[in-house]
């Protein structure tokens, strides 16, 4: 028999403190200028040609390695393709993107007058595509540079010019540019006396506001916007960041999950990284020295691959109990340049053996352990190992599906609701190493029966768990109406071999719950949330907070969550595991979570001791009994 010992770290962010490993894809002839990148669905790479002349190529399947840029077609009516973005499709079954192009004498001296803008429409079931021109824009544009879509907006993107010092509006169907959308001289206009007349640059869209760099000041602005796309009433530009003691120039730039910053120079040939809280900043790869510099890619997943990482496993032997020495070993504190994984394994004098795995939470979920432990069972069983699919492949379907749909639904959901939280303290007057995580469990016997009547009343187990959360908080918060949010284990998404997939698979949703006319219709309105939740999952709760236009990160919706586990998802085998300790730490003040067995079911209260004393979690525990 073997005992689990299971150790999951959550880390923030990564902190780049040193370079990070990169590898070219694919490159063309010398003199030839790549300007803006944009990935699809199924993570094919698209890149507009600047210089000599204007095209679109493409990567297939660049995370084989083995794969070129392919000329996927070229617009001979101009010299130069700029900006790049993916619009909602009009059509089922295709994916658009929107680029703008003009004339050039050279790069970066643009033909006033030369410019218009084009979609291309991808068929996603045999890959062929159409180009069609949108719009001839304005005859007194002189630099279009930088695109991007509207959230929510299916036919308007807006369009950075560059030398005019401004960002417009171009509506996709009727064709026309309104240049009088963002116009802010200080902010985006061209330096005067620089080498080209280039000031706003690339443009981006996040959180409710517009960002763009103006690339000689070398610096990052944002603005607030609406939702329709338009300067918010009463705002103006704020900087972000000013690199200008550091880097001559900044190009295009992307986000990462936090909202952190990665920009291209160009001129610097380096992509930096800036912190969007502490506004530092950092080169993470190249530098002037260098000959090859990537660049950044449109938002999206981003996965950094290490370089022939080595496998950090330890091995240990004590002549008394394995499992308590593994259980009092500190949590490994990774580097950038290892796995951010960890294996120990001790065995005693009597022949057991312990293994204890730390783990960072974005590499994946709870389930993703239970996969991996079969997979263990599997090899010391002699069993052949299955060939699964990629966590890719899930990254592909969600991308498929326009995230402006589902933060639509969510924004709509969530209209007019009011933060639900515990209340807390200050227990621990900023101590972390008070900040403990404590459980109390639910007495099992208080759970007999429960299963059965679920099955009398019609009701999953998970309809009635939620039920009976959204039925405490009220006494608990002394709101009517609570939302709290709750873990969905993503396994339901039409991805083949969904069930054996290692990775982040989990997300986490929210339930508004407005109760109380009658058991069997609250029962009904959270069974009919749950399942019209389903179809939109996979999305960011940061964008949902900011596109609800709360401003004020720290003012959370709710702090408390419900999480769901199967016991044993893959059945019983012959050789098996017994936990002997969990350590999983979450950022939420109030945890439900309930194990789900074939006949019954567990429930755990999990607490943060800096903020909920003991006594007010044996409360919650007894309302909810």
């Amino acid at each position: 028999m073997f005992l689990l010992v299971l150790a999951a770290a959550a880390f923030s962010s990564l902190a780049l403190s040193k370079s990070l490993p990169w590898t070219t894809l694919a490159q063309l002839e010398h003199g030839t200028f790549l300007e803006n990148i944009a990935t699809r669905s199924n993570g094919d790479i698209l890149t507009t040609e600047l210089w000599p002349s204007a095209a679109i190529y493409t990567i297939r399947n660049p995370h084989t390695g083995h794969n070129s840029l392919q000329k996927l077609f070229s617009v001979t009516s101009i010299q130069s393709i700029y900006g790049l973005t993916q619009v909602k499709s009009s059509r089922r079954g295709t994916e658009t993107f929107i680029f703008v192009g003009g004339n050039s004498t050279s790069p970066g001296n643009t033909i006033t007058g030369s410019f218009g803008a084009w979609a291309v429409d991808f068929d996603l079931l045999n890959n062929d595509f159409r180009l069609r021109k949108v719009s001839d824009m304005g005859t007194d544009s002189r630099f279009l540079n930088g695109v991007t879509a509207i959230p929510g907006i299916s036919d308007i993107v807006l369009v950075a010019d560059s030398a005019n010092g401004l960002v417009g509006r171009l509506n996709i169907t009727t064709g026309i540019f309104d240049t009088s959308a963002f116009r802010y001289p200080l902010e985006m206009d061209p330096v005067e006396g620089a080498r080209l007349p280039i000031g706003v640059n690339g443009i981006k869209i996040r959180g409710g506001h517009l960002y763009w760099t103006n690339s000689f000041q070398a610096s990052i602005y944002r603005i607030a916007i609406t939702p329709n796309g338009y300067p918010a009433k009463g705002t103006r530009p704020e900087i972000v960041a000013d690199l200008s003691n550091g880097v001559g120039f900044l190009d295009d730039f992307s986000f990462d999950f936090r909202g952190n910053i990665y920009a291209a120079t160009n001129l610097d040939n380096s992509i930096v990284r800036i912190d969007i809280t502490t506004k530092a900043w950092k080169t993470i790869i190249g530098g002037i020295g260098e000959m090859t510099v990537p660049g950044c890619t449109e938002d999206g997943f981003v996965q950094i691959v290490l370089n022939k990482p080595e496998t950090p496993v330890t091995q240990y032997q004590t002549p008394t109990c394995p499992e308590d020495l593994l259980a009092r070993q500190s949590r490994p504190k990774f580097t950038d340049d290892q796995p951010k994984h960890s294996f120990t394994v001790c065995r005693s004098e009597d022949g057991s053996v312990t293994f204890r795995l730390d783990i960072c939470h974005y590499l994946c979920d709870s389930y993703s352990i239970s996969i991996l432990l079969e997979d263990v069972v599997s090899v010391y069983s002699g069993d052949v190992m299955q060939n699964v699919p990629q966590f890719s492949d899930v990254v592909r379907h969600i991308k498929r599906r326009p995230i402006s749909e589902t933060l639509t639904f969510w924004t709509s959901v969530l209209h007019g609701v009011e933060p639900c939280q515990i209340p807390v303290s200050k227990l621990c007057q900023g101590d972390p190493e008070l900040d403990i995580h404590n459980t109390i469990s639910i007495p099992f016997e208080s759970m007999t029966g429960v299963t059965e009547q679920c099955k009398q009343m019609g009701l999953t187990r998970s309809t009635f768990i939620h039920l009976a959360w959204a039925l405490v908080l009220p006494y608990i918060t002394g709101m009517d109406e609570t939302c709290f949010g709750y873990i969905l284990s993503g396994r339901d998404v039409p991805v083949e071999g969904i069930g054996r997939i290692f990775g982040p698979m989990a997300n986490m949703l929210i339930n508004r719950a407005d109760l109380g006319e009658s058991l069997e219709a609250d029962a009904a309105l959270i069974a009919r949330n749950l399942k019209s939740h389903r179809r939109h999952q996979q999305t960011s709760l940061a964008e949902i907070h900011h596109d609800l236009g709360n401003k004020d990160e720290r003012r959370r919706l709710f702090n408390t969550i419900v999480s769901l586990l199967r016991s044993n998802p893959s059945g019983v085998k012959r050789l098996y595991f017994e936990k002997y300790h969990q350590v999983s730490s979450h950022e939420f003040n109030f945890v439900l979570e309930g194990r789900l067995h074939p006949s019954t079911f567990d429930l755990a209260l999990h607490y943060r001791t800096a903020g909920i004393s003991h006594d007010e979690v044996q409360k919650a525990g007894t309302i909810l009994i």
